[in-house]
């Protein structure tokens, strides 16, 4: 549908129907992010600067869009256009998903200290390195 028959749209249906809409598109939106970082990233042995930018960038948008539709659902019931259960359901997957979007951005983005899955040893040893602290090999 093109932009200006989407506003037309838009204006005759109430804000909870765009929201539960806006929700289903953001689901679709994660399946298409999903599927070109597993190409681009995941599963891609020359991973370029751009496809990490593209990467971080994608996740962050997911976080904000996840968040401002909680943040509309949670205005709607405060004023009373909605029940108070309204987007319960949406609202639990948002928080999952956005969970799992701070874990990948700190598993492909996040410094050395922020990786659960890399021992606290080798991290010592990076920061040591970081800093100088080595003992160099012996010449031969």
């Amino acid at each position: 549908m093109p932009p200006s028959a989407q506003s037309w749209l838009s204006t005759q249906q109430d804000e909870a129907t765009r929201l539960e809409e806006g929700f289903s598109l953001w689901v679709t939106a994660i399946g298409n992010v999903d599927k070109m970082s597993s190409e681009r990233l995941y599963h891609n042995s020359s991973v370029l600067e751009n496809d990490l930018r593209c990467h971080l960038g994608s996740l962050a948008l997911l976080i904000s869009e996840g968040q401002t539709m909680v943040l509309q659902a949670l205005e709607l019931r405060k004023h009373g256009r909605v029940g108070d259960d309204f987007f319960s359901k949406e609202i639990k997957e948002i928080d999952t998903r956005v969970a799992e979007f701070v874990s990948r951005i700190n598993q492909w983005h996040g410094t050395i200290d922020s990786q659960a899955d890399i021992p606290a040893s080798l991290k010592q040893a990076f920061a040591e390195a970081k800093a100088g602290d080595v003992i160099p090999f012996p010449e031969k």
